[in-house]
């Protein structure tokens, strides 16, 4: 089975960790365009989603990724997120799974996403970052 995960933000290229970089070149493929249900907010320099529950939902877009190496990845991954799968309540950003659906085509399957785990407030709400172009 085939393991995903959405990027809307820094994930997407040019990350400024280089052992990120390595990582997703190394252990990720690009699998196309998608979107997920959400809203984008500024934090700092950076992007944070948050699920969008309305009807209908605005839509974030980005790529999908399929990881090659789970158990190479994450690791890297979790921690330039600020995840910590052990104590999610004092995490920036949590992992879950969410519905994506491939563009342009609306297939819609199961991805990881990094979801922002503070108050919005904190942040200033943004139409799209930069273009969610090829990754890597």
């Amino acid at each position: 089975m085939n393991e995903y995960l959405f990027v809307y933000g820094t994930l997407l290229g040019g990350a400024p960790d280089p052992e990120v970089n390595r990582v997703v070149r190394s252990h990720c493929r690009d699998a196309g365009a998608a979107s997920v249900a959400g809203r984008l907010y500024r934090f700092d320099w950076y992007p944070g989603l948050v699920p969008d529950r309305e009807d209908p939902p605005r839509r974030v877009s980005g790529r999908l990724l399929r990881i090659q190496a789970p158990e190479r990845c994450w690791p890297v991954l979790d921690a330039y997120e600020g995840y910590r799968p052990g104590a999610p309540d004092k995490s920036e950003f949590v992992r879950r799974r969410i519905v994506a659906r491939r563009e342009p085509e609306g297939e819609a399957l199961e991805a990881w996403v990094y979801v922002y785990n503070g108050a919005t407030g904190a942040g200033r709400p943004i139409v799209s970052w930069p273009s969610p172009g090829r990754c890597g």
